[in-house]
């Protein structure tokens, strides 16, 4: 998720949202099953979700770092050796972001293992049931297919959706918090589904205008799904932010 530009993306649809509706609860919901009631609409083309689970490639690498006892510099050519994810570019600039998150988050690993070797089969909440009930608001009307990345993070909360020759990719780490990891799946599953109806390339590259529609669009949908939370859990970073961003935009 890049916060720096969703919060703005946020406050800039705020109104427009509410008043098609999109933004408010609607009736047959639960934050358990995330599932609408859609009796009188014929149902939506079929989203399939496959995943790829990362955590193997992760404990192994860990667990060699751990023997050798590493030394920083030796558990970072490690990592790239053994392990090589992380949610950021593929530039230098990435990979130096890389490895200042591995070193701020290796001694927080211990106490995340038992949720890291559990892996991507037992990571709540299920990928198929929020990925159905994004389908159920956006009503694909042709079949497509995403591909979840689960991978371990930095705790750094970050997630994203991209498309590369016709394929759709989510990634998410398994080290959020499960209640957190809610709110990131179902907003990146609604860009992948966004993706899969053809409305955007997912590329790397997008337009300022694409930009603050599929991100506005993905907060929204998102708080649908979890009407009980508040909007600041969809689009802060820094916490106090929205309530700083929504004054500056009054005064304006």
């Amino acid at each position: 998720m890049n916060y720096g530009i969703r919060t703005w993306i946020g406050i800039l649809l705020f109104h427009w949202l509410l008043s098609s509706g999109l933004a408010e609860p609607v009736d047959g919901w639960s934050e358990d099953s995330a599932s609408p009631n859609h009796n009188e609409v014929a149902a939506p083309a079929v989203i399939t979700v496959t995943v790829k689970d990362l955590t193997p490639k992760f404990l192994a690498f860990y667990q060699a770092a751990e023997k050798e006892r590493a030394t920083p510099e030796r558990r970072w050519e490690l990592w790239k050796t053994l392990y090589g994810f992380a949610a950021v570019p593929p530039t230098p600039e990435g990979s130096a972001i890389a490895r200042n998150l591995l070193d701020k988050a290796w001694l927080r690993y211990p106490a995340a293992l038992t949720q890291i070797r559990a892996g991507a089969s037992e990571m709540t909440p299920r990928p198929d049931r929020i990925l159905l009930s994004v389908s159920n608001l956006l009503r694909p009307e042709k079949p497509g297919s995403v591909r979840l990345l689960v991978y371990v993070g930095g705790f750094e909360d970050s997630a994203f959706t991209f498309a590369h020759d016709g394929h759709v990719t989510t990634a998410i780490p398994i080290e959020m918090d499960p209640k957190k990891r809610a709110l990131f799946m179902a907003h990146e599953l609604t860009h992948a589904v966004h993706i899969n109806m053809g409305s955007f390339s997912g590329g790397w590259q997008r337009t300022i205008g694409a930009t603050v529609l599929t991100e506005g669009l993905a907060m929204r949908v998102a708080q649908k799904l979890f009407p009980r939370h508040a909007d600041k859990e969809f689009i802060e970073i820094t916490p106090g932010w929205l309530n700083q961003a929504t004054a500056h935009v009054e005064k304006s």
